[in-house]
């Protein structure tokens, strides 16, 4: 056409060479643009506007301005993709010099923690930013992972499996909701230095629960898995999941199967998953898992314990019915209500368990037990009958029992 642009026949319209890039809509040249594009990419360091306004002779600051922010967009991945190898992390205060209390607690400030690759002693990678409402530790934990399992597997080294979550590439411009999730993982020798590796490939479209076996299982690493459609519904998957990897250097399972199904008008009818790695008993691997239900007040998380066998971890040897630990009293208030859920718990030498659990996102409580009773509650509390009737048959099997 006379004015240089193309007609489009799929959108029946017309549209420029420069559709869809960072030069749509610039009456700046071209030939400008690859000039700055040049001085930015051959600088050893980041090149400021005030830099470019001087190098390239422009009049008006507000257009190099504007410039440099469209190419710093076009640099930016739009994946978010999760940091690897040795990373460090700090923070830092943005706002300027201000009058008054310097450092933390300062008026004014925005506290930014800052993740960075390292490539060599000398050499730094790719970072990572994100604004945290002040320095409590919780902040910098969820600036960094999600739900982390940290797991001593028999390799030696020490696996942290998190749940990485990053807006849905999908998603339109007015939905700032919909996300990915999927296994993010990192390991260490000293609870000190560790490496990040790269996520966790598995068939399913998200994973927001997955821990790792603390042993090989048939010479390859085992894993429990939660495969789900989407970032909060489980849709045609959930459960809790096996999978087998050969290395977690770049670790991709084959097919997952389900080892514990979701069941309906269950503690677990609307999800299930694994909670912290397995404890090995001479009876079998014992589990502490947990069940979500959907209720009038709405959903609600409690823990449960299962039994699975010795060399064939798969296989779930006993499941007692209900729950092991639910949200009482105050526990059920909070930033997430009604919710129960661990990530650890420790078997001591002498038998005695600790069992870390969180209550609505908001206290963490520790419950103490020992292996030898939670393996008689395990083993000899009955299944989920699943119906009334099946349920009160047990009952009267149980007072029998006990009156004998």
């Amino acid at each position: 056409m006379a004015d240089g642009r193309f007609w489009c026949e799929g959108r029946r319209r017309r549209v420029s060479v420069t559709t869809g890039t960072i030069f749509h809509g610039t009456r700046t040249p071209l030939t400008v643009w690859f000039e700055a594009a040049w001085c930015i990419t051959s600088a050893k360091n980041d090149v400021s506007a005030k830099t470019l306004h001087r190098d390239l002779g422009f009049g008006s600051y507000q257009t190099v301005w504007a410039m440099l922010h469209r190419f710093r967009q076009a640099i930016v991945r739009p994946d978010g993709d999760q940091l690897t190898g040795t990373v460090e992390a700090d923070d830092t205060f943005i706002g300027g010099i201000k009058p008054g209390k310097r450092g933390r607690g300062a008026f004014g400030k925005t506290l930014v923690p800052v993740a960075v690759a390292i490539l060599s002693p000398r050499r730094f990678g790719r970072c990572r930013r994100r604004i945290i409402p002040n320095a409590r530790w919780k902040y910098f934990i969820i600036a960094l992972q999600h739900d982390m399992r940290v797991v001593k597997h028999e390799d030696g080294w020490i696996y942290g499996l998190f749940c990485t979550e990053r807006r849905d590439p999908k998603a339109k411009p007015s939905d700032q909701s919909s996300a990915v999730a999927q296994c993010g993982l990192v390991r260490t020798k000293d609870l000190k230095k560790w490496e990040r590796l790269p996520d966790i490939k598995t068939p399913s479209a998200q994973q927001r629960n997955v821990v790792l076996h603390p042993e090989f299982v048939k010479g390859k690493y085992a894993l429990y898995t939660r495969p789900q459609d989407g970032f909060i519904d489980t849709g045609s998957g959930g459960g809790i999941g096996w999978a087998l990897c050969s290395n977690m250097e770049k670790a991709s399972t084959g097919k997952e199967s389900i080892i514990d199904p979701r069941v309906y008008h269950t503690i677990n009818e609307i999800k299930n998953g694994q909670g912290p790695a397995p404890i090995k008993t001479n009876d079998g691997w014992l589990h502490l898992a947990h069940g979500v239900r959907n209720t009038a007040a709405g959903l609600r998380y409690v823990l449960y314990l299962m039994l699975t066998d010795l060399k064939d971890p798969s296989k779930v040897i006993a499941k007692p019915q209900g729950y092991f630990i639910a949200p009482v009293g105050a526990e059920r208030v909070g930033d997430v209500s009604n919710v129960a859920f661990s990530n650890g718990w420790v078997a001591k030498n002498d038998g005695e368990v600790l069992i870390y659990y969180a209550s609505s996102d908001t206290r963490l409580h520790v419950a103490t037990s020992s292996i030898t009773r939670l393996l008689d509650y395990v083993k000899n509390t009955p299944a989920d009958g699943l119906r009334s009737a099946a349920s009160v048959q047990q009952r009267i099997e149980l007072i029998r029992k006990n009156k004998s």
